[in-house]
């Protein structure tokens, strides 16, 4: 037997060699696991720093409010990124971990045993393939992928998560600082100190911050500044690229070597006889059932003329499988999950910022009614006594008028009453005059009557 019709069951057993003694598991599951869990990071990282700008946020404050809003925005973007590279590296974990299993490996040696009976051949050199794929083949995989990169020096995101986890720490810290300092304004806008601006240097230094060419932002609350003057465009792309890699390596390259083994699998079964079987025989001193004509050469051609009409269809056939659209859906129903999440915390915080709002509204209305009462106050005193003014200058006025008419009255009454007495007077005196002419002797009787009558 020539060498290639020995190759395909050296190859076959030093794969169950290499899934049976599991060489590379540990460093492959080691690989995929920290990539799983440094994705994982990058979320929590993120959701954590989208809650922070969500409480600056509900803050209002002027200028700085639709900076955070588009901030926050950017971050949601990148959060769905992250989850469809997490559901996919979490699915190469469970790959990993299953091809651990001694169960498979059990499984391995037992199907490539019963790929040497005639009855049995056919259908478990078809499992025998499958098994082998996933184990060894998937570890061999992540071990080429996890080496080329240390060649290649890529960073799968480690050094940008120490300075992102550094970042949102400080953050943190300031953003504290920040509601404390609101709330410090508040409280003197309460109290009644005047021209309290809340946040006002806050606002006037990112205002700077935007005029600057360069990113050297310093002095108090430096990180929130440099956060919101760049926009979150770092963060995008160093994630953007992290996320990037995950794909390429865990999907792109996945689907390159599962399409080989589709198209190894329908080769060596086009005939429904695999040829490693019908080779095995003959190894074991038994006549072939039929006599191979193609070279392995030539197999392997064909397996690349396959391989390249296959590949205008793997799009299609990936997009309409049954594991994308679980995928699909899962990375939906956890989407779904953390909106809902982040929605409910930027809730809370709408709820707080809406009963503050009220509180700060009835104050200044309970002091704006005060002093409007005061001002109504005093100017009603300064009518009432402007009133009262002018009804007493008039009363006087008219009493004056009324005492003057009456005098005047009286003065006219008591001439015309003098008057009256002197015509009164002159009548009696021509009476006594013509009275005393008849005879002087009627006397002094008479005389003294008209003396006492002139004297009435």
């Amino acid at each position: 037997m020539n060498l290639s019709k020995k190759l395909p069951l050296l190859i076959t057993v030093v794969l169950i060699g290499l899934s049976l003694f599991g060489v590379f598991e540990e460093r492959a599951f080691q690989f995929v696991s920290e990539v799983y869990k440094k994705n994982l990071s990058f979320l929590a990282l993120t959701t954590e720093l989208k809650v922070i700008i969500a409480g600056i946020s509900s803050i209002k404050i002027p200028f700085v409010d639709g900076i955070t809003t588009d901030i926050g925005g950017t971050i949601g973007k990148i959060q769905h990124y992250l989850l469809l590279t997490n559901v996919i590296s979490f699915l190469q974990v469970i790959l990993i971990s299953i091809s651990k299993s001694w169960i498979l490996k059990v499984g391995t040696v037992v199907l490539f045993g019963l790929s040497f009976l005639k009855n049995t051949k056919v259908l478990c050199s078809k499992l025998l393939l499958m098994t082998l794929a996933l184990n060894p083949g998937l570890t061999l995989y992540s071990v080429a992928v996890q080496q080329i990169s240390q060649e290649a020096s890529i960073d799968f995101g480690d050094k940008y998560l120490e300075k992102l986890k550094t970042s949102v720490n400080a953050v943190k810290s300031e953003k504290s600082a920040l509601m404390m300092q609101h709330a410090s304004d508040i409280t003197k806008i309460n109290n009644g100190q005047k021209g309290i601006h809340i946040l006002k240097r806050f606002r006037e230094n990112i205002a700077y911050d935007f005029k600057k060419t360069k990113l050297d932002i310093k002095g108090e609350y430096a990180n929130i500044r440099l956060l919101i003057r760049e926009g979150g465009h770092e963060m995008t792309s160093k994630i953007f690229g992290f996320c990037s890699m995950i794909l390429f390596t865990m999907i792109l390259l996945p689907l390159g070597y599962a399409l080989l083994i589709y198209i190894l699998f329908n080769t060596l079964f086009k005939n429904n006889v695999m040829q490693l079987a019908v080779e095995a025989e003959g190894s074991l001193g038994k006549e072939p059932e039929k006599e191979i004509k193609a070279t392995f050469k030539s197999k392997l051609a064909n397996i690349f003329k396959s391989y390249k009409k296959e590949f205008h269809t793997i799009e299609d056939k990936v997009e309409h499988s049954v594991a994308f659209q679980k995928v699909k859906a899962e990375v939906g129903n956890v989407e779904g999950k953390v909106v809902s999440k982040v929605k409910s915390v930027a809730n809370g915080e709408m709820d707080h910022l809406k009963s503050h709002i009220a509180n700060e509204v009835s104050k200044i209305k309970s002091e704006v009614l005060g002093n409007v009462k005061s001002h109504i106050t005093d100017e009603v005193s300064k009518i009432k006594g402007e009133v009262m003014g002018n009804v007493k200058s008039h009363i006087t006025n008219e009493v004056s008028k009324i005492k003057g008419e009456v005098s005047s009255k009286i003065d006219h009454v008591k001439t015309n009453v003098i008057q009256d007495i002197d015509t009164v007077k002159t009548k009696v005196e021509a009476t006594v005059s013509k009275i005393a002419k008849p005879g002087i002797a009627t006397g002094n009787m008479k005389e003294e009557d008209s003396s006492n009558v002139l004297s009435i």
